[in-house]
């Protein structure tokens, strides 16, 4: 019986016309913001590539050795990269060519000239300008932080779990953002604010910056503020749990949030004095205001604000104020 031998087809790689190619060493930051955390050392590969029919080269940047695609860009085929990869991404030289013509020369005649060489000088072409170009977006730790500036959240939050980066900074700038858009308008977090960040604090691990922010979060109705100290109710409880992890927050941080949850009811029984000299005074039948003027109140000085009910006939609402917070001056 005749012994039969055959080949099976495992993979195939197409032809490359690889014009200059680099392979860097990548340092990531696993956590940038904890000054003790270890860095991860990745590879990736960056080649100038020759395009069939195109008069373009390609800089192709891709992961070693998986060969998985990071980035693309068309470069100028004279372009070469230099031999070195900082933190801002990848530099490489790319010149301008301008068109050389001789006396009584046709210039149609050698307009495919360049095309078909990739030294610079070569053929009817000088070299006009040089320029140094830095491809930042290569760098995942620049990329992701473009993504989070742009508000691509989701396309951040994926690009940190595959390169190894904090996706916590994902959460938080998804909040900060919010507030410094709203507070560059002068405006007060909408109801859809707030549910956006009541989703997103359970993820943040800073404990310091979520109870910061519901504090500090100026809304606009009561309800929205008493969802948020919730929420800061919700991890304070859960600090006690997480001792052999450790907490950011600090004593003076619970503390503020217990005595906003105090003022948050006398607010409630006495905000009406509190607005009687206040543009925002609400109509008839909206839910209670807060906003800056809730701000103030949460700040304010017990005897301060009791004397200036007073001055204004408020006694009652200075009554309140004092049966319930003297003891805390």
């Amino acid at each position: 019986m005749p012994f039969v031998q055959s080949l099976l087809l495992l993979q195939t790689w197409s032809d490359r016309h690889v014009l200059d190619f680099e392979l860097m060493e990548e340092r990531v930051d696993v956590n940038a913001e904890v000054p003790s955390t270890k860095t991860s050392n990745k590879a990736i590969l960056a080649m100038l590539t020759a395009q069939d029919d195109a008069p373009m080269a390609l800089l192709d940047i891709v992961a070693w050795p998986s060969f998985e695609p990071i980035f693309s860009q068309e470069v100028s085929p004279q372009s070469r990269l230099i031999k070195t990869f900082s933190k801002q991404g990848i530099s490489f030289l790319e010149p301008t060519l301008q068109k050389c013509v001789a006396p009584g020369h046709d210039s149609d005649d050698d307009d495919n000239d360049q095309k078909d060489s990739n030294m610079v000088g070569v053929g009817p072409f000088k070299i006009a300008e040089i320029f140094l170009r830095v491809l930042s977006e290569a760098v995942p730790l620049q990329r992701f932080q473009h993504l989070i500036n742009k508000k691509e959240f989701k396309a951040a939050e994926e690009l940190a779990k595959s390169s190894g980066l904090d996706v916590q900074l994902v959460h938080k700038g998804r909040i900060t953002q919010m507030v410094n858009e709203r507070a560059s308008k002068h405006e007060t977090l909408s109801d859809d604010d707030v549910q956006v960040a009541l989703a997103t604090l359970p993820l943040i691990d800073d404990d310091s910056f979520a109870l910061h922010f519901c504090i500090h979060a100026v809304t606009s109705t009561l309800s929205q503020t008493k969802s948020l100290l919730d929420q800061a109710c919700q991890l304070i409880n859960k600090l006690a749990t997480r001792k052999a992890t450790g907490t950011t927050a600090t004593p003076v941080a619970v503390g503020d949030i217990q005595r906003s949850i105090a003022f948050l009811g006398t607010y409630q029984l006495i905000w009406p004095d509190l607005h009687s000299t206040s543009s925002e005074a609400p109509a008839a039948g909206n839910d209670v205001p807060t906003g800056m003027v809730w701000q103030r109140f949460r700040d304010t000085d017990v005897c301060h604000e009791m004397a200036d009910l007073l001055a204004r006939g408020c006694i009652s609402s200075a009554i309140i104020l004092w049966n319930r917070h003297h003891a805390s001056k």
